[in-house]
């Protein structure tokens, strides 16, 4: 199915910069102009329910991330001196590309860095696959996923940063106490 004139109206969205709707606006967009279906995979996908997104999309970027996540905990766990197999899941397929993308985030001087490298990573495999059929289905599957990969940058604040860092020395500290 094809989704010329709703693709083609879609605003432009950026990874760094305030997305220019949110997720809710798209969705509601989205169910006044596609099939029921297509409406639910768009909802299944950006509430982050893996499991009821049933799209040959939703399949490659489940294994995708899968094999993203397997790689930087391999990575993690080399710097740690721990064995990374309880951390690791099975995915379909491999790509070498997955595994570089890891490679050269790491080589990334900040996490800030290495997670802005890995979510550009993520953007390239989205745009990626939206060019396979530009006005089809995983066009606009994968507008809703940069849509909330976006959103995720968008909202990033100095103050928002400082909390989750508070947050997470605070629940190593208490994991050490006890």
């Amino acid at each position: 199915m094809s989704f010329y004139y709703f693709i083609a109206s879609l605003p432009t969205v950026t990874l760094t910069a305030p997305p220019p709707w949110t997720p809710a606006d798209f969705l509601a967009e989205a169910r006044r102009l596609v099939d029921p279906e297509t409406a639910a995979e768009l909802e299944a996908l950006t509430a982050d329910d893996a499991a009821a997104a049933t799209s040959a999309l939703a399949a490659r970027w489940r294994a995708a991330e899968t094999q993203l996540r397997n790689a930087l905990a391999r990575s993690r766990a080399v710097r740690l001196d721990l064995d990374p197999a309880p951390f690791l899941r099975p995915h379909e397929g491999f790509s070498n590309y997955i595994e570089q993308a890891v490679v050269e985030a790491f080589a990334k001087p900040n996490p800030l860095e290495r997670e802005l490298s890995l979510d550009r990573f993520r953007w390239s495999l989205l745009e990626e696959w939206a060019r396979e059929e530009p006005f089809g289905r995983n066009a606009l599957l994968a507008y809703a996923l940069k849509l909330k990969l976006s959103e995720r940058w968008g909202r990033a604040t100095d103050e928002d940063g400082r909390k989750r860092l508070a947050d997470t020395v605070a629940s190593v500290r208490a994991a050490l106490k006890t």
